[in-house]
């Protein structure tokens, strides 16, 4: 018998339909993949061959807890020379098998029963499930394609409660590929500095 938590989770309508696009590939079956978000080529040679070469020279053990620290430096790297911002490779990242173990484990660090989290609709399914997993409670803010489904900086601040504990920014968003603008991040940056600001004197 599977705990009620597991039993409320929605099944994600995309493995669904990829699950039964195979069994039709299975059956001779042409099928042209359009449910899941992957690219139509194989993983680039380099790429490869770089994990060849780290598996044949033994590169195969635990690493640190956050992820290995060569990579974490190399990411620091990258981000202060594309985006001027400088994070500490030693406490500011953790290396994760994609991004939704990445949700998993800071939802599961943030989220107090009842604790409210904001979430765009249309948006990805699986954060519904990641927040509804640990007793969240998704709050859904609509997006519109007349708006270039940018958030609505008006309707944000309407659905932030005492109870908010965090806004979930997905650019490029899955599935609407819109990309937040810089002013519209600025905004949400300056909602957030206050929601911090008032939180510390309740």
């Amino acid at each position: 018998m599977f705990s009620k938590r597991v039993n409320s989770i929605k099944p994600f309508i995309v493995m669904e339909v990829l699950e039964k696009a195979l069994e039709m590939e299975s059956n001779g079956i042409d099928v042209v993949h359009m449910e899941i978000g992957e690219p139509d080529f194989d993983t680039p040679p380099r790429i490869v061959n770089g994990c060849l070469s780290d598996i044949t020279s033994g590169k195969t053990h635990y690493t640190h807890s956050l992820g290995n620290l060569e990579l974490r430096k190399a990411l620091s790297d990258y981000k202060m020379r594309h985006r001027n911002i400088r994070f500490d490779p030693h406490t500011q990242f953790m290396v994760t098998g994609g991004t939704s173990p990445a949700f998993f484990n800071l939802l599961s660090t943030l989220i107090n029963r009842g604790d409210e989290v904001i979430i765009t609709d249309p948006g990805y399914p699986c954060y519904e499930n990641f927040i509804t997993f640990f007793n969240g409670k998704p709050v859904f803010m609509p997006i519109y394609e007349e708006n270039e489904f940018d958030l609505d900086i008006g309707e944000l601040k309407r659905v932030i409660t005492p109870k908010t504990k965090a806004l979930i920014l997905n650019s490029p968003s899955n599935p609407t590929g819109q990309i937040i603008p810089d002013m519209t991040l600025n905004e949400i940056a300056d909602i957030a500095k206050k929601k911090k600001s008032l939180d510390h004197l309740r």
